[in-house]
């Protein structure tokens, strides 16, 4: 059975070439991108990608480009309040919620009144 397709134009030097560039990025202090490293290997993203799936070392170099970016903007997005709730809301689990109190026309809470029990026991559950 012969192979379809062009040939991979994949090296295994570009592991190095993945360290290297992250390197550069790091001491020039500047936020590496894979749309930047896949213009300096002459090929797409997609290619990156393929080669990730197919080479778990070049997966991995490729993932360290990847945390660093997503480190640095996260440190620079820190000046942004709403990067800040942004980050709590997608990282903790943090919400945004309004309190909303239903009120008679005096003023008070109004009571809710439950017809039946499976329906009073969730609301007990929840209240908790």
């Amino acid at each position: 059975m012969t192979k379809m397709g062009r040939p991979t134009k994949y090296k295994g030097e570009f592991i190095k070439e993945a360290e290297k560039y992250l390197i550069e990025c790091k001491n020039a202090r500047k936020i590496p991108f894979l749309e930047e490293f896949a213009e300096r290997l002459g090929v797409s993203t997609d290619s990156l990608k393929r080669w990730s799936e197919a080479n778990e070392d070049f997966c991995g170099a490729v993932d360290r480009i990847m945390d660093h970016q997503r480190l640095t903007l996260k440190t620079l997005g820190l000046k942004s309040p709403s990067v800040i709730i942004f980050l709590l809301k997608s990282d903790h689990g943090m919400i945004e919620t309004d309190r909303i109190q239903h009120e008679s026309k005096d003023g008070e809470p109004l009571s809710i009144i439950f017809t039946d029990v499976a329906t009073w026991k969730r609301a007990k559950e929840n209240q908790t």
